[in-house]
């Protein structure tokens, strides 16, 4: 190749690589702790109505991991919007978030005064009991498996400081009954490393009772696996799940479009159709098979306990469980 085919093919290359740092440039991208099965047929239906913004998502494992980027990027953010996560998580970090006021939060259950925050949906960490495992009567109650008695076997629950389900379930036990329960329940628990364990174990009969979310529960119930969902009548932990704008978004127009469209109706109908997760919206029914939210008795969270309580629940729980092992 001649020395002037050589310059031609790098010149040829360096503006195609301009080309593709450009359209990075102008990408809206979305840091999200939520699955494929949801973002998938969520994103196509916003690229649809939005077809002059490119948007480019990045998965990340947990709500955890989530805000520690968002934080070591603060000064020049590269996303723009996050989505998932309980708001507790949203309400610890106001910094890294943009005050957006969106014209679909006033159709929500749970509005930021400041705007930071925007409700999604709506998951409520219920029991589950194998039925090809469990024997004798299931119960109706948390209060049941911490009772002397209980005979039902181990009940599983991650550790709540790796699982925000789990970590829900906690305050949620500890807002409504106090540590006294907690302590009483420590005995029977079978305590495992994260939320996929604490869902498969109960899932493929190795436990007979567990804590799982509304709706992986109410999916795998649909597709066949042996599992009883039991809301406790003596109260069910839930999460209000969000979205945000990222304070000094590069695309905050754009950004606060995306984020508006997450709550949305036709979104919001996606959400409880695909993954059988209740919507955010006071207009929106329940996915098919759920109770409806006025036949459930919803534990409220205190929030300082939720937030910025949360290291210090963790430390007691973990506390809780090693006097337990100890008697």
């Amino acid at each position: 190749m001649t020395s002037l085919g050589r310059l031609v093919l790098a010149l040829l290359a360096l503006a195609a690589c301009s080309e593709r740092a450009a359209r990075s440039e102008r990408a809206v991208v979305l840091y999200t702790v939520n699955g494929p099965e949801l973002t998938g047929p969520v994103l196509e239906r916003f690229r649809a109505e939005h077809p002059g913004v490119e948007l480019q998502v990045v998965s990340v494992p947990g709500t955890g991991e989530l805000f520690a980027r968002v934080a070591a990027e603060r000064g020049a953010p590269r996303a723009d919007v996050v989505w998932g996560g309980a708001r507790e998580a949203y309400a610890a970090h106001p910094e890294l978030l943009a005050a957006v006021a969106l014209p679909e939060d006033a159709s929500t259950v749970a509005i930021d005064p400041e705007h930071r925050w925007h409700a999604t949906d709506l998951l409520l960490q219920i029991l589950v009991v194998n039925t090809e495992r469990f024997e004798g009567q299931r119960p109706t109650t948390i209060a049941e498996l911490a009772a002397p008695g209980w005979s039902g076997g181990q009940v599983v629950l991650a550790q709540p400081g790796a699982s925000g389900t789990a970590f829900s379930v906690l305050a949620g036990l500890v807002t409504r009954h106090g540590w006294p329960l907690v302590e009483r329940l420590v005995p029977h628990l079978w305590l495992v490393d994260d939320s996929a364990s604490m869902f498969s174990l109960v899932r493929e009969g190795e436990a007979a009772v567990g804590f799982m979310n509304e709706d992986l529960a109410t999916q795998w119930a649909a597709a066949g696996v042996p599992l009883a969902l039991i809301y406790p009548r003596d109260g069910v932990p839930y999460q209000v799940g969000c979205a945000a704008v990222i304070a000094g978004a590069r695309h905050p127009a754009e950004g606060a479009a995306l984020a508006n469209f997450l709550l949305s109706a036709e979104a919001q109908a996606v959400q409880v159709r695909e993954v059988s997760r209740r919507s955010s919206r006071r207009d929106a029914p329940p996915p098919a098979g759920v109770p409806a939210l006025s036949d459930v008795d919803l534990i409220e969270l205190d929030p300082a306990l939720a937030s910025s309580g949360k290291a210090a629940l963790i430390s007691t729980f973990r506390d809780t469980v090693l006097r337990g092992a100890r008697r």
